[in-house]
């Protein structure tokens, strides 16, 4: 993300046009959103989030999608 708030990635083909993200660059807050879920889609997922500043740190999150019957229940590690 940068300093406009723009988000930009590449997006793996399994993923096109299921996959959206939003954030707001002064928070450090970023959402990333699937859509038709598929069993397949059941793995971990992580974000590497790399400040333009020197004087910042480096963040990882990550979660763990796991796909049940007719809905979704996620996990997600700090």
């Amino acid at each position: 993300m940068d300093k406009s708030g723009s988000l930009s990635l590449a997006v793996p083909p399994a993923y096109n046009g299921r996959v959206s993200g939003s954030g707001d660059v002064t928070s450090g807050l970023a959402i990333f959103t699937l859509s038709s879920i598929k069993r397949s889609d059941e793995r971990f997922y992580g974000c590497v989030i790399r400040p333009n500043d020197a004087f910042d740190y480096e963040r990882f999150d990550a979660v763990h999608l796991v796909v049940q019957g007719g809905y979704v229940k996620y996990i997600t590690y700090l």
